[in-house]
């Protein structure tokens, strides 16, 4: 998990990190899009890595060229342009508030886990672990993404794919017996070069998921991230509040590859 103390940030800026701490029109869109896949929306003492954001949102360069058809697993991902709110079903009761923009102010990208009626089953930070929330349709961009990530925790390993297709295996650190890294089925809402010193290295991916074993006497929140590690001797251990650990020319890659909105997914 992420200690928002430790990413060197202002006390102004701490407390909206705290909470990420520890670590689909029924239609598609004509060109293979992928939105944020280089946007990098950072807090105070971090930067943005270079790309071409793709997607239309307030503040954001929008440009990206078409990409040639693939086969393969297609995810799919929401932009949500405005403050809405996350129901329990469609047409549902209330159960979480969804801002614009994302407690390091990223473009609020989410994956689409459900399809239903004109409304959008997604995965958010707003909500538990395991959990879907629900938006009108009207109210997103959909976006196709060729993007996804499968973390094995007895491997030790997370695989980078593209179009159904591997890219890139990297060993990674776990949980500790005590703080094991969830599993199920998360989303990176954040991607983060950090040039403060800290403990997580150059980058963070920061995902939707909660650890539910927070270690005694630990204050830097619940949320999990596969991030970089200045120790990386660890790498391959279980040793890990609950976050994924590695290195970092593994991070580099996967911070430059990896949209927001693209689905993490965590088995035993």
């Amino acid at each position: 998990m992420i200690d928002a103390m430790r990413l060197g940030l202002p006390i102004a800026a701490i407390a909206a990190l705290v909470a990420i701490a520890m670590l689909l029109t029924e239609g598609l869109t004509s060109s293979d899009q992928e939105p944020s896949r280089t946007v990098v929306q950072t807090p105070p003492a971090t930067k943005a890595p270079s790309g071409k954001p793709p997607v239309q949102a307030e503040g954001v360069n929008t440009t990206q060229p078409a990409k040639p058809a693939w086969r393969g697993p297609r995810h799919l991902t929401a932009l949500v342009p405005r403050r809405t709110q996350l129901r329990d079903r469609p047409h549902g009761r209330p159960i979480a508030a969804l801002p614009a923009r994302t407690t390091w102010k990223s473009p609020r990208v989410l994956f689409v886990a459900k399809r239903r009626d004109g409304w959008l089953g997604v995965v958010a930070p707003e909500l538990p672990n395991g959990h879907i929330g629900w938006i009108p349709h009207s109210i997103a961009r959909i976006y196709p993404v060729s993007w996804e990530l499968r973390a094995d925790l007895s491997a030790r390993r997370v695989t980078l794919m593209h179009a159904g297709r591997v890219v890139r295996r990297v060993p990674v650190a776990i949980g500790g017996p005590g703080t094991p890294t969830p599993r199920g089925r998360f989303a990176v809402t954040d991607k983060l070069e950090v040039k403060a010193a800290s403990p997580y290295g150059c980058c963070i991916l920061a995902l939707s998921g909660h650890q539910p074993n927070i270690a005694q006497g630990w204050g830097g929140g619940d949320r999990i991230a596969l991030h970089a590690t200045t120790n990386e001797a660890t790498v391959g251990s279980a040793v890990s509040h609950g976050c994924l650990r590695a290195r970092a020319r593994d991070m580099k890659v996967l911070i430059r590859e990896v949209p927001l909105g693209t689905p993490i997914y965590i088995k035993a």
